[in-house]
């Protein structure tokens, strides 16, 4: 140990009289510090401007353009040049056979000029330590384990290159050729992850030995074993590699020889990197306090009830759009929107299945000559190298699964051994893989019966099967709609009260959307006698069909106003009203305050409402009109036309009307909940889905407030975080100016300084 020391300072005497290694310290911490004061001026900017910021920490080193993003895109190239002499200054100068002569082994040389890395390497990192301390000086409860996490991070990436450079030095006398080397063994470990992909046997060998992306996770706060013993093994293979080049440089033997150390030293390395990376084995250590990298506790408590073995299976249509997210080479980045689930369940196992059929969301196939999903599969095929002959023909697929009712779609079967299963789709949206809300709703319908909704037919109530602008497919059945009740763990059907003697007792929600006509007795008796026994319930109105409504309402003690409720505007129709949540809902449910922060639930041509005081049922009003603005207009029926104007001697006036009541009142030791809107229209595909210039509308988030209160929190599912308390800085935009100075010219100017001391220093002696 005492002569690895000594090499240790040796080399680190040569590096630090030297100028590079100052330069390289100097120029790496003004790029660092520059990317940290523009990330710093707009983050301030952004504070001025909305008074409060959320996760200031991660932000600030984490954000697009943040220091340690900047810097992991740029620690590459610096290494290089620091690494380059290492080896190539012993042999160019002929030291090299002196050290041989010594009684000092080629063990002690490399432990010892990697020691002397390491701690060049500490003092590289240490570039952040300045901008750690103004953290904790201008951020209240600053995160410090996050930003401590990064720092390991990016100090194993460098302990990883260095190691790197070391062996590419040994291999030459000349620097320039050892520096050039380096960034190509770097660049080509970058880019390893990509080969292979295609090959079974290779795909996970050469995704292991990728270094792109690996320090990732520390600079997002998860610390993994996983990633720790990659960096560990890589460091020790080209530390290995640099040991068997000294070595076999004194000595004499066959090349195969040789080689076959080499090839051992790799063999060794993926066996231990394979036992290291199998989930079973893997732990993890989440870092951010909000535990961002970690499924939240519902999503773990939903994993911890999957008793047994659980298989995903993604069905890859060739000729749908999506078939790119499961092609073989894509595959390990797809299996990492599991991995958090893995991390709980590493037993989870992964299938591919690969087939054509005609999709049925997308048969105008878009390029000249291709007109069936044979022709389109045998194109995408050619293009990704992948042999169509392997494909499952249509015939073949329906024998084996039946998906059809899933448009012949990219979509996943998710199946626990007991046989219980359940499909897992993509999305028509940005994102498209489903987020932890819905593949936690999707396991957790594998563990318990969830909400069924009923949908009442018979008497011109809204469609759960249309597409039209009134009707209601897309947030309830609509399989590519994240929002949609099926994709957030709801079971959704449709029944007509004619057809019953009563509501199944399974069914947890009916909904009545819209009457067009009266319900028959016999409907009617089987709705009372649901709400009779508890039943949850939501019932929609429209003012042209109130009088409808009026035996329904009457159960509940509520009664529609007369009229049309009006909101006159310059951009908008009349009546369309723009109704707030109110603050009294957010007692019922969480997703109402998400409603209300992104805006206005807008229902066109609404009906106020009025309820009883002395009702047997709490009422308390969701949603409402402003205090001023709106009425209840009366008079005038044609809105296009004619001008509509207040009339108090009608009893027109400007106040709170409630548009929307939640009802609940104790019924056999359970609540019963009651949700009764003044307009239909407000849940329908064209409110839920219209995007107007001026008008920001939280129709969805409103409408998924109220399933949630009526399923009593079951779905959807939880998967709130707490609110990171870092939420502002302490400093101002005024004070930016010092601190830029402070860290862009003093520091690197004060390194530069000590360095040209030292230098000078050393000369005159």
């Amino acid at each position: 140990m005492r002569q690895i020391i000594k090499i240790a300072k040796a080399e680190l005497s040569v590096l630090f009289f030297s100028p590079i290694a100052w330069l390289v310290i100097v120029i790496f911490a003004f790029q660092s510090y520059l990317s940290f004061g523009d990330t710093l001026e707009n983050m301030l900017k952004d504070q001025e401007v909305r008074g409060i910021l959320s996760n200031v920490t991660v932000d600030l080193f984490t954000d697009w353009g943040a220091i340690y993003q900047e810097m992991q895109k740029y620690l590459y190239l610096y290494i290089p040049l620091i690494t380059m002499g290492l080896m190539s200054r012993e042999y160019s100068s002929g030291s090299i056979k002196l050290l041989h002569s010594s009684p000092v082994s080629s063990l002690q040389i490399v432990a010892g000029k990697y020691l002397s890395m390491m701690i060049y390497s500490f003092i590289m990192i240490a570039v952040i330590i300045p901008p750690a301390i103004f953290a904790v000086y201008s951020i209240p409860d600053v995160d410090i384990v996050f930003i401590l996490s990064g720092m390991l991070g990016l100090y194993l990436l460098l302990c990883a290159y260095s190691s790197i450079g070391l062996f590419m030095s040994s291999l030459t006398s000349y620097q320039v050729v050892a520096a050039v080397s380096t960034l190509a063994m770097l660049a080509v470990l970058n880019k390893v992850g990509e080969l292979g992909q295609d090959t079974y046997f290779l795909r996970d060998i050469t995704y292991w030995l990728a270094l792109n992306g690996r320090a990732e996770q520390f600079i997002s706060g998860l610390i993994c074993s996983e990633d720790c013993l990659y960096f560990l093994l890589v460091v020790l293979l080209f530390l290995a590699f640099t040991v068997l080049q000294l070595s076999h440089a004194k000595m004499k033997g066959a090349v195969l020889t040789k080689i076959g150390r080499y090839v051992g030293v790799v063999g060794i390395v993926i066996v231990l990197g394979y036992i290291s990376s199998r989930p079973m084995l893997v732990k993890y250590y989440d870092g951010t306090r909000t535990k961002a990298n970690t499924l939240t506790e519902n999503s773990q408590e939903i994993i911890e009830k999957l008793d047994g073995g659980l298989k995903i299976t993604t069905y890859v249509n060739m000729a749908d759009d999506n078939y790119w997210i499961g092609i073989p080479r894509f595959i390990n980045r797809d299996l990492e929107n599991f991995a958090q689930y893995i991390r709980f369940k590493p037993e989870i196992e992964t299938e591919y299945v690969y087939y054509y059929d005609e999709p049925y969301r997308n048969a105008s196939y878009g390029k000249p000559g291709v007109s069936s999903a044979e022709e389109r599969a045998r194109q995408t095929c050619d293009i990704f190298d992948m042999n169509f002959d392997n494909l499952l023909t249509p015939e073949e697929i329906c024998e084996q699964i039946d998906l059809k009712a899933e448009d012949n779609s990219f979509v996943r079967l998710v199946e626990r051994e007991n046989g219980q299963k359940t499909f897992l789709r993509m999305f028509d949206d940005m994102s498209k893989h489903p987020g932890e809300r819905e593949i936690s709703a999707a396991f957790k319908r594998l563990v318990m019966k969830l909400p069924k909704v009923a949908f009442l037919q018979g008497n011109g109530e809204r469609n759960i099967n249309k597409v039209g602008d009134r009707d209601y497919r897309d947030f309830t059945i609509s399989k590519t709609s994240r929002s949609a009740l099926v994709n957030q763990g709801f079971d959704v059907l449709k029944m007509s009260p004619d057809t019953l003697t009563e509501i199944p007792a399974d069914i947890k929600i009916v909904v009545i959307a819209d009457l067009t006509s009266p319900l028959s007795d016999k409907g009617f008796g089987v709705v009372k006698k649901y709400v009779d026994r508890g039943g949850n319930l939501v019932i929609a109105v429209e003012p042209n069909h109130r009088e409808y409504f009026k035996p329904l309402l009457d159960l509940f003690g509520v009664s529609i106003l007369p009229g049309i409720m009006v909101h006159p505007t310059e951009n908008f129709a009349t009546s369309l009203t723009q109704a707030k949540v109110t603050t009294l809902a957010f007692d019922l449910s969480y997703v109402f305050g998400t409603a209300l922060m992104r805006g206005v639930v807008t229902m066109p041509n609404a009906a106020g409402l009025d309820f009883e005081l002395d009702n047997e049922y709490e009422v308390i009003p969701i949603a409402a009109t402003r205090k001023e603005g709106s009425w209840n207009e009366m008079e005038t029926t044609n809105f296009i036309e004619d001008t509509v104007s207040i009339n108090k001697k009608i009893g027109e006036q400007e106040r709170i009307i409630p548009l929307a009541l939640a009802l609940e009142r104790e019924v056999s030791k359970r609540k019963q909940h009651v949700v009764i809107l003044g307009d239909a229209d407000c849940m329908s595909n064209g409110e839920i889905n219209k995007k107007r210039k001026k008008l920001r509308a939280s129709n969805f988030f409103f409408t998924m407030g109220i399933f949630e209160w009526l399923s009593d929190g079951e779905m959807p599912v939880d998967v709130r975080r707490d609110s990171a308390p870092d939420d502002h800085f302490t400093i101002e935009l005024s004070d930016l100016d010092f601190w830029r100075i402070l860290l862009l010219w003093c520091l690197p100017s004060m390194l530069a300084a000590l360095g040209i001391f030292i230098r000078i220093r050393r000369q005159r002696r």
